[in-house]
């Protein structure tokens, strides 16, 4: 299908642009997500907006000082060389998903928690508005 690598390449790339094109630039405390009535945040193109009840449950399954430190959606990095592995890289993130109740992995010498690929989809479907798969 393609001529050489660098077409290859660029062609990666564009198909990950449209993918990524609904992902959250800026992330938005859970705290002040939970005051609106219309909760939402900056996508690289257009917004992204939050279903009201997932926040409100998501927040009665953590301790009320995690509402201040996560920031969302959580970012669920998706790397393409390392199998069936993903992980997560900011520790409110790893420390709410572990209280949410999913096993992870403990951070390596760069702060990632690795776990299954399965596992990560099983985020997205329970939290569909505060978890976001990012490929690399």
């Amino acid at each position: 299908m393609f001529g050489d690598e660098r077409a290859f390449q660029r062609y990666l790339r564009m198909e990950l642009g449209t993918i990524h094109a609904g992902l959250v630039s800026q992330r938005r405390l859970l705290a002040d997500l939970l005051r609106e009535a219309e909760p939402k945040a900056q996508a690289k193109e257009g917004e992204h907006r939050f279903e009201p009840r997932e926040l409100q449950a998501m927040a009665a399954r953590l301790a009320a000082e995690m509402r201040y430190a996560l920031r969302l959606p959580m970012h669920v990095y998706v790397d393409t060389e390392s199998g069936d592995a993903v992980y997560v890289m900011d520790p409110p993130s790893i420390e709410a998903l572990r209280a949410l109740g999913y096993a992870l992995g403990r951070p390596d010498e760069r702060g990632r928690a690795w776990f299954g690929r399965a596992r990560g989809l099983a985020m997205v479907r329970d939290w569909p508005t505060c978890v976001q798969l990012v490929y690399l």
